[in-house]
């Protein structure tokens, strides 16, 4: 009986622990997924972004410097209305982890928002000069290739100095000018 009563108790204690709003101790997967399903609920919403904010940021708090929560964190805070929040959250990640496309993307497309487009360009070619699984690099490239401007001029800033990604720039290049005539 009371073997059973203590274990019960600690279940129901580490459940608590775990989806508690405050608990340091919890996990970051229950603050991400609270700040997932608010956003959710009203994705439009200045209000819902800044209680994502909250669960994402606590999410930081129970494990520090986790990718995929800067990047959660970043849209809702722009969302929210803080762009420079955002901003920092992308650079944060970018710093921390260099070797991944993703935070380099999420940073490019922002920056792009911004209107910062050679900064975005900058970005783009960080994001390029990394590994890509496979199935990503045309989409990738494209999507960095878009922009106003010269595109000749535009892809010798996103393509970084590797043969694949020239090459696929190349073909995108060479496939759009065939559209234009």
């Amino acid at each position: 009986g009371l073997s059973l009563g203590l274990a019960l108790g600690a279940e129901a204690f580490a459940w608590a622990q775990e989806d508690s709003e405050t608990s340091p101790w919890g996990s970051p997967a229950a603050a991400i997924a609270r700040g997932d399903a608010v956003l959710a609920a009203a994705p439009k919403d200045k209000a819902a972004a800044a209680e994502a904010v909250r669960w994402y940021k606590l999410a930081l708090a129970r494990q520090p410097l986790q990718r995929a929560t800067l990047q959660k964190l970043a849209p809702a805070l722009e969302a929210a209305g803080d762009w420079e929040g955002g901003l920092r959250a992308l650079t944060l990640a970018t710093r921390v982890h260099p070797t991944l496309p993703w935070v380099h993307r999420d940073h490019a497309r922002l920056l792009r928002r911004l209107g910062e487009l050679e900064a975005s360009r900058a970005a783009w070619r960080r994001a390029l000069a990394c590994d890509l699984p496979d199935g990503v690099e045309e989409e990738l490239v494209q999507e960095a290739l878009r922009g106003p401007g010269d595109a000749a001029t535009i892809a010798g800033r996103v393509l970084p100095e590797r043969a694949d990604r020239l090459t696929t720039g190349a073909k995108i290049l060479e496939a759009e000018g065939q559209q234009d005539e």
